[in-house]
């Protein structure tokens, strides 16, 4: 869109590969600027007029209004707490995106037992207690989108 480079815009790259990791393919598979902000609106909503930069590039008019799609819809593999992280990390507004800082203590990773300080389950108990290879694809998941929150 032609704006300057901030640190929410990392944030929006790891909500993009978090929910790709889910999904096993890109989530807005773009051809060309116009189409590929147009894909992002149709999963996320588009933002309102006040939500739109002053100064971006392109014009909010140029978009269709769509409504955001439940990421149930989106990637039904999601439980409801990485419904909830990937929800705040794709806000189109970076002033109201979740920060680095609070994506590492939201509730996707605290509640399976996981602290930004060491990157493994709190307690043996919680890792005897992960049982088939899902569990294990999820545990993996959780400390690999831990480690690109740690470097952002």
């Amino acid at each position: 869109m032609g704006l300057p480079y901030a640190t929410p815009v990392d944030i929006w790259s790891c909500g993009c590969i978090f929910a790709e990791l889910f999904l096993r393919k890109p989530l807005f598979p773009g051809q060309y600027e116009m189409d590929q902000l147009q894909k992002v609106f149709d999963i996320v909503g588009a933002p309102s007029e006040e939500d739109w930069p002053e100064k971006a590039a392109v014009a909010r008019s140029n978009f269709r209004s769509s409504p955001a799609r439940a990421w149930s819809d989106v990637c039904p593999e999601m439980d409801a707490q990485a419904q909830d992280l990937v929800r705040k990390m794709l806000c189109f507004n970076p002033n109201q995106r979740i920060t680095a800082s609070e994506a590492l203590v939201h509730p996707y990773f605290s509640d399976s037992g996981f602290s930004p300080l060491s990157f493994s389950p709190s307690s043996s108990s919680a890792s005897t207690s992960m049982r088939g290879a899902s569990d294990q694809v999820l545990c993996t998941l959780r400390l690999d989108i831990l480690g690109i929150f740690s470097i952002c």
